[in-house]
């Protein structure tokens, strides 16, 4: 199991709108990442997989 946090501000081209006034309106990206994984074994035509 894993677990992970990705926090990332934003970029002067998005702090700026086209007319070059200030968009304070604007968060940072936020992500919260939740993993597991299981590794099953089987044999076939005897070998293993």
């Amino acid at each position: 199991m894993a677990t992970g946090y990705y926090y990332q501000p934003p970029f002067y081209r998005e702090l700026r709108r086209f007319d070059g006034t200030l968009n304070s309106n604007i968060q940072a990206q936020k992500s919260i990442h939740f993993l597991t994984g299981i590794d099953y074994n089987f044999t076939s035509v005897g070998k293993t997989f």
